[in-house]
C-alpha cells in the first residue's frame, strides 16, 4: 500500500507548473479560509455570542455565519471588521515571517 505522501508526490509529479500553481493556491485559499473560521469562532465565544447574536449584529442571515465558522466562505475585509466589532473587538493584521 503507498502511503498518502508518496502518492501525492506521484500525483503532483504528473501534474504541469501551471497545474501544480493552480493547486498550490487552492490548498493556500482552503488554509486561509480555516483560519478565518477559527479566527470569527474564536471572536464570537469569547464574546459569549451565539451564532444567532453575532448574525444579527452584523446584519447577516446564521446560516452565512455558519458558513464562515465551518471555512464555505472567506468574508471580505469589509465583514470581519464588522465581525470584530459585533465581538467588541477591534480588527489587526500582522505579517510574520513564514
Amino acid at each position: 500500500m503507498i502511503d498518502y505522501d508518496t502518492r501525492e508526490a506521484e500525483f503532483r509529479a504528473e501534474m504541469t507548473a501551471d497545474e501544480r500553481a493552480e493547486s498550490d493556491a487552492r490548498t493556500k485559499n482552503i488554509e486561509l479560509q480555516g483560519h478565518l473560521a477559527q479566527v470569527t469562532y474564536d471572536a464570537r465565544t469569547r464574546a459569549g455570542l451565539t451564532l444567532a447574536d453575532l448574525a444579527e449584529r452584523i446584519g447577516e442571515p446564521v446560516d452565512f455565519v455558519e458558513d464562515i465558522e465551518d471555512s464555505g466562505v472567506t468574508p471580505t475585509i469589509e465583514l470581519l471588521d464588522r465581525i470584530a466589532r459585533a465581538c467588541g473587538e477591534r480588527l489587526t493584521f500582522t505579517f510574520t515571517a513564514a
